[in-house]
């Protein structure tokens, strides 16, 4: 969209009147000088005074001086020392461990957002990128607008920067290559073992990828049971894995017998699922 004429002009020269002004807070002087990076009207006079800034800046106004300095020459030690900064504000899981500014409408989410969206561009490839990324797309209890707008532009800033196709990835069991049984969409793959294959032994999956993008992974399982025997229906049960037992009963919760069952009859179907020492994270189980 062009904008009117004077417009843009008008408001450059605002902000580099305010990028000056000392009693704005520092974070909104970091920001300031950020978006005049954005459109190439950093004053390079500008760095030393913003520099100076660093011990009072949040992880919000790092972030955003170090996305306006990697826009200007001779500023890459400070960008570094910045990250840095940014990096050792979040802990393994992406949680915020260092205070957020109380001025200028700060907040955890928006210093959460802009540190992503300063990882993301300029260093793409450190471990907490991705917890941050992963914790701001689950964050649902407390939505504001500012938030969840930090959250979104910092998701969508780590994805326009992924490759069109996806990563070079391949899997294999025990050492022995799989083939791929489908390719999906955005250069995804799909890989099938049979479990009779791995019926009665663990066995080791390994995914290795030479690319340095990050790679996302679902492993499912799918088997059906012979409908025959009062013991093949009521549960099932794998050392390594998750005991499922399943009751029937009438409607009205009276006992049944699974071997009388008829075409058309009713029957009520409770599922219960245990899992050895505790490793229900990222599992989910469909009964059918």
């Amino acid at each position: 969209i062009a904008p009117p004429p004077g417009l843009l002009e008008g408001m450059v020269a605002y902000l580099q009147r305010e990028l000056t002004n000392t009693y704005n807070d520092p974070e909104l002087r970091a920001a300031i000088a950020e978006s005049l990076a954005r459109v190439g009207k950093l004053p390079a006079s500008a760095t030393d005074s913003l520099w100076e800034t660093r011990p009072d800046l949040d992880v919000y106004g790092k972030a955003s001086l170090a996305l306006a300095l990697s826009q200007l020459p001779h500023q890459a030690e400070r960008v570094i020392a910045l990250l840095d900064d940014v990096e050792k504000a979040f802990d393994a899981e992406g949680a915020l461990e260092e205070p957020v500014s109380s001025g200028w409408y700060g907040s955890e989410e928006r210093s959460s957002g802009q540190a992503a969206i300063a990882l993301s561009r300029l260093r793409p490839h450190v471990p907490v990128l991705t917890s941050l990324l992963r914790r701001l797309s689950r964050v649902t209890d407390r939505y504001t607008t500012q938030g969840t707008s930090f959250g979104l532009l910092a998701v969508a800033s780590h994805l326009e920067r992924q490759p069109p196709q996806g990563a070079e990835v391949h899997a294999a069991i025990d050492g022995e290559q799989l083939a791929v049984a489908e390719a999906l969409p955005a250069g995804g793959k799909s890989y099938r073992i049979p479990l009779a294959a791995l019926a009665g032994k663990k066995a080791k999956l390994r995914l290795t990828s030479e690319d340095g993008a990050a790679v996302g992974f679902s492993v499912s399982a799918r088997y059906r049971m012979p409908f025959a025997g009062e013991q093949a229906l009521p549960a099932t049960s794998a050392p390594n894995g998750p005991d499922v037992y399943r009751v029937m009963t009438t409607p009205t919760g009276q006992a049944l017998d699974p071997a009388g069952v008829k075409a058309g009859d009713v029957v009520r179907v409770a599922i219960v699922v245990e899992l050895p020492d505790d490793e229900s994270q990222y599992l989910a189980i469909t009964d059918r």
